[in-house]
């Protein structure tokens, strides 16, 4: 006689809060999800978005870097595309923030780091430009678009124009459109936002202060290390090659494919981009 199929804990929580609690209560759903967002979700500070508008600016999002068996794909993370950009499956994004301090007023955080279970969530999915938000170079690991959940909290953002989704883009627009950013990265900055549709479903009065919020706080090493990472990347593109590891062991091999003037492109924004993080 075959067992009874056990219950699971993993996407628990949302099936519940998506599949139960929104078709019951489509009210009590908004302003629990909502809390859920306010308390449990991470952002980069302000203040580090203002030197940093971009975690891993070298990078971007490729669903099809880690291989298919079934489709005679080989793992290819790691490795350059055509534009010079590391192809990634969200791994470099996830682990930025694991050394930083979490600012906040909730006492499971407030001066504590992440641990496993949490998403590097892209806030937005689709934006004003042919490809994913995930996808564009520019819009992949910009600031505002990336919210720090856990798993299950995370994947009520993941549905199109759903209710969560919007949440968290009005937030982003709340946290960091006005915040200045220096001179030299404002076009490219512009360029990212212009990009991001503004929701207008969630009115700016339905959003709290952004003191209350919970925001990664880097230290001066922080910074550091990613202006020394920076330039590496930026070196390798320059070289064209070469057979040391630069974040990935596939990286400056596969650059040699890369046309020179893509490389020196992408290597001169790179070290634009450091000079706002020497400390």
């Amino acid at each position: 006689m075959a067992s009874n199929p056990k219950i699971k804990t993993e996407g628990l929580l949302y099936h519940f809060l998506q599949r139960e609690l929104w078709a019951d209560d489509v009210w009590l759903f908004q302003s629990l999800a909502s809390r859920l967002i306010l308390r449990l979700g991470i952002w980069l500070s302000p203040a580090a978005y203002a030197r940093l508008p971009w975690l891993v600016p070298y990078a971007r999002r490729d669903p099809t870097c880690r291989g298919n068996k079934k489709l005679g794909l080989a793992d290819a993370w790691g490795s350059p595309d055509d534009q010079g950009f590391m192809r990634d499956d969200n791994s470099l994004l996830k682990g930025v923030p694991r050394s930083m301090t979490v600012q906040s007023t909730l006492g499971a955080y407030a001066g504590r780091r992440v641990d496993t279970g949490f998403v590097a969530a892209h806030v937005w999915r689709r934006i004003d430009h042919e490809l994913l938000a995930a996808r564009h170079p520019l819009t992949y690991s910009f600031v505002p678009n990336v919210i720090w959940l856990p798993a299950d909290v995370a994947k009520l953002t993941d549905r199109e124009g759903s209710f969560a989704q919007q949440f968290v883009q009005a937030l982003a627009v709340n946290i960091y459109r006005a915040v200045a950013v220096p001179a030299s990265l404002e076009k490219l900055v512009e360029e990212a936002w212009e990009m991001l549709p503004v929701p207008a479903s969630i009115p700016p009065q339905a959003l709290p202060e952004v003191s209350e919020l919970n925001f990664f706080e880097p230290s001066p090493e922080f910074y550091l290390r990613r202006r020394k990472t920076f330039l590496t990347v930026a070196s390798a593109l320059h070289q064209g090659g070469g057979s040391s590891k630069v974040v990935a062991a596939r990286y400056a091999p596969g650059l040699h494919v890369v046309d020179p003037s893509v490389r020196a492109s992408l290597a001169q924004r790179l070290e634009g981009l450091s000079e706002s993080l020497i400390v």
